[in-house]
């Protein structure tokens, strides 16, 4: 009996322990099994869009990235210089820069003007006194490109009477023809406003001739001791010639007849009269080729921010305001200054050793830049990075739902980062925003992205302005959702921004 017993012991130890190792097998088994089965491709997944000063780093299969963006750090640099001629008159520019090609101009040191007296008739050119800036614009005439010359004009008080001319020039030396834009003045007693007409004249060996005139009334636009301007352009393209002062005076289709091809441009005179006393000045000569020489642009400026141009004393030239082209155009032609309360004011078309400054939408001045001289038609940009950080891909053609959410941010002091969601037709979302390097708002607004061309969906969009040694660092969340948020995905995003 007890042998018995005992073989029965023995035979239930062996079954518990074969029962055992059948457990442990199966779970192992399962565990082994599982790992198999859990490799799978994401269905939302970053790309690197290959921005320039982006750097991207991919894991998770792209569920993860880590960015790093070099930002050119907050400044204001000249992009372009649409002028190709300039001169201030502040040193004797006569045969240097400037060519007396009919009368006796002379420069003024009291005045660091371009002068010539009112009685002087040419005996050529129609009787034009004319000076030219000492450079060759066919190029750009034979090109039909616009050309632009733009030049302050003065005068004294005259004593006698007569018609007189204020202009600016285009001449062929070699075929000895030229245009002329700009006013015709009658003088009228006192300083109550002359009676003047906006001229466009064509003149050869045949003649005057006239292309537009258009009277204006009476104005103190070239009344005495009031500084004025006179601006025209040309457009060799379509020939045909403006008069433009603070608005387009006059414009004038130029006829197959009168048509040629200048190697010259500059500033003329010319009086219906000897009996006359008095003298003209001209001051601060541009010529531009394709850009009004009126306007100086500052590009790259958020959209509400204003931009702010300084002279050298610090008074305010002009001021503008970013508009959703991201362009501040500020306006350099001088008003109407009257002489004998500001005699020597000049700042118009040439700004020496102005500045550019730069204000958020919260009045907070985020960066001022002098320059030796800004000159109309300049292009400046506000330096920092706009661009895709990150391309949004999809493994499915079924469209879902986006959203982006900043959990954590450090560093970023005087830093302005908007980062949005954009789809493949170009909507964006609101922005998460870091200003002055504060986060005032934590996610985007949701946006629909759908597969489209080599299954990009959409891309992460970011505007950075950075300080110079800055370090602006932020964690975030991109969620989708293919089931109206009843589920959804969550990729991650670290991105640093470095003022460089």
């Amino acid at each position: 009996m007890r042998g018995f017993v005992f073989d029965i012991l023995v035979m239930l130890l062996l079954m518990f322990m074969f029962l055992v190792s059948i457990s442990f097998a199966s779970v192992y088994s399962y565990r082994w099994i599982s790992g198999l089965v859990f490799v799978s491709s994401p269905v939302v997944y970053f790309s690197d869009p290959g921005t320039p000063n982006a750097s991207v780093s991919l894991e998770n299969h792209g569920t993860k990235a880590l960015v790093t963006v070099n930002v050119p750090s907050i400044d204001l640099e000249l992009d372009k210089r649409n002028a190709i001629f300039y001169d201030t008159f502040d040193i004797n520019p006569i045969d240097q820069r400037i060519i007396n090609l009919t009368c006796n101009w002379s420069w003024n040191p009291t005045a660091k003007a371009m002068q010539i007296a009112a009685n002087r008739q040419a005996m050529t050119y129609g009787g034009e006194c004319i000076a030219v800036a000492d450079i060759d614009i066919s190029q750009y005439a034979s090109a039909r490109r616009r050309i632009f010359v733009a030049s302050l004009v003065w005068r004294t008080a005259f004593t006698g009477s007569g018609t007189h001319h204020f202009d600016v020039i285009y001449i062929s030396t070699e075929l000895s023809r030229l245009y002329t834009i700009g006013f015709r003045n009658v003088p009228q007693t006192g300083r109550t406003g002359d009676s003047i007409t906006s001229d466009i004249l064509y003149w050869s060996t045949t003649g005057w001739r006239t292309i537009a005139s258009r009277s204006l009334g009476r104005s103190t636009t070239t009344e005495y001791l009031y500084l004025s301007y006179v601006t025209s352009w040309i457009d060799f393209s379509s020939w045909t010639a403006y008069h433009w002062n603070a608005t387009l005076l006059n414009s004038g289709s130029i006829g197959s007849g009168y048509r040629f091809t200048p190697n010259y441009v500059g500033i003329g005179y010319r009086t219906s009269t000897t009996r006359v006393s008095g003298t003209v000045y001209f001051d601060n000569l541009v010529v531009t080729v394709d850009a009004y020489p009126w306007l100086v642009n500052v590009t790259n400026v958020p959209p509400g921010w204003r931009v702010v141009l300084r002279s050298a004393a610090g008074g305010v030239i002009s001021t503008a305001i970013a508009g959703t082209d991201c362009v501040a155009s500020l306006n350099v032609a001088p008003p109407k200054v009257d002489l004998t309360v500001y005699p020597n004011y000049r700042d118009g078309f040439i700004i020496a050793s102005g500045t550019i400054e730069v204000y958020d939408d919260g009045n907070n001045l985020v960066v001022l830049k002098q320059f030796d001289y800004i000159i109309g038609g300049d292009v400046y940009r506000f330096n920092g990075f706009r661009g895709y950080v990150l391309r949004i891909d999809s493994g499915v053609a079924q469209p879902f739902q986006t959203h982006l959410t900043l959990t954590q941010y450090t560093g970023c002091s005087d830093s302005y980062i908007w980062i949005y969601l954009m789809n493949t037709t170009g909507i964006l979302s609101t922005p998460i925003t870091i200003y002055r390097g504060f986060a005032t708002s934590l996610s985007t607004s949701v946006i629909v992205m759908r597969r489209g061309v080599s299954g990009i969906a959409g891309y992460i969009y970011v505007v950075a302005y950075v300080p110079k040694g800055a370090r602006c660092s932020l964690l975030m969340e991109f969620r989708y959702s293919f089931s109206n948020w009843a589920t959804y995905g969550i990729n991650i995003v670290n991105a640093t921004f470095v003022g460089v």
